[in-house]
């Protein structure tokens, strides 16, 4: 069985929608002021590494990155945000809607705080 990894591309695909996804959120207003002082070249990058490894792609060294990016103060309606940011973001790219709820359930599991 082909892993969504492997489904729709790779690392193309990912680095589009990432890089996609990381625009969206820095137009909201919202969420904007997450951004502030924080390197979104590296934010990027690791998020590529992340929706790789979600996806069934090549595993990476994530530790790597915790100190660079503390915990951000993500409040709910923030995190709900970002799924509907993300789930936009996946539509335009043209991911398959059974799809695109399991990349939601994969990124929601990854969260381990709730404000």
């Amino acid at each position: 069985m082909n892993t969504l990894y492997e489904k729709y591309g790779g690392e193309s695909i990912i680095k589009t929608v990432v890089n996609d996804f990381y625009g969206r959120l820095q137009k909201s207003p919202t969420l904007k002021p997450f951004f502030e002082g924080v390197n979104v070249e590296e934010l990027i990058t690791f998020q590529i590494h992340l929706f790789t490894q979600l996806m069934g792609g090549p595993k990476f060294d994530l530790s790597v990155y915790g100190a660079t990016y503390p915990r951000l103060p993500i409040k709910d309606e923030n995190f709900l945000e970002v799924a509907e940011v993300l789930e936009e973001t996946l539509i335009s790219a043209n991911i398959e809607s059974e799809d695109i709820e399991t990349i939601l359930s994969l990124v929601a599991s990854t969260r381990t705080s709730h404000g």
